[in-house]
């Protein structure tokens, strides 16, 4: 017999208002009113609900892109961000080949100073690796609309120590363009690659036990 089940995969950590469609069971999840029991103690628990991204969405202090969150924070491990002001100069961003280079050689920039073929294969690049789809007229609509009203809760998201930029960098580019090497406030997180969020083994069986 195959049983095919299709579902709504429901955090513990937020209190089933965050969803997403799942391709497997978890602790914590509801399936169709069934809770999944939890064999973790509640200290755990906590302790991942303290690393999950998700407590990052209720911050008034800023707000997430998201697209940026659903593809780059949703399932990693976050130990901490922080509100910051700095100089756009200090912001770095790290190229598809792996190497670092100011805010003012990035293709955003180079593009507002008039390079414009080069950012249109930047932006060919980045759908091929990253999906993500970006192109010279949707970067123009942003530039107006930044030119009408600039949401400071936008703020450009910046990695640890280094500051390479994670999210806003066009944002960052047009202000830097536009009011030189002004001081705003920015998103530095801190992540931790050790530290990974483990699956618990035999949800499915305990599920079919309760069919």
């Amino acid at each position: 017999m195959v049983i095919s089940i299709r579902f709504y995969r429901t955090s513990l950590l937020t209190g089933g208002d965050h969803r997403r469609r799942g391709g497997g069971f978890a602790a914590g999840d509801a399936i169709k009113g069934i809770e999944m029991p939890h064999p973790k103690y509640e200290k755990e628990v906590r302790e991942r609900a303290a690393l999950s991204p998700l407590r990052m969405l209720d911050d008034p202090r800023f707000i997430l892109d998201d697209e940026f969150f659903y593809h780059a924070l949703e399932m990693n491990i976050v130990t901490g961000y922080e509100v910051i002001r700095m100089k756009l100069k200090d912001i770095r961003r790290r190229k598809l080949d792996r190497t670092i280079c100011p805010l003012s050689e990035c293709e955003p920039y180079s593009c507002l100073c008039g390079d414009e073929s080069n950012y249109r294969t930047y932006c060919e690049e980045n759908l091929k690796v990253f999906g993500f789809e970006m192109s010279k007229e949707r970067f123009d609509a942003l530039r107006a609309s930044l030119d009408d009203h600039y949401d400071p809760q936008y703020m450009p998201i910046v990695q640890g120590p280094d500051y390479i930029i994670r999210d806003g960098q066009h944002r960052a580019s047009c202000l830097y363009h536009a009011h030189g090497n002004i001081e705003v406030p920015v998103m530095r997180l801190y992540f931790n690659k050790s530290v990974k969020m483990e699956e618990p083994e035999g949800y499915f069986v305990q599920f079919l036990k309760k069919l």
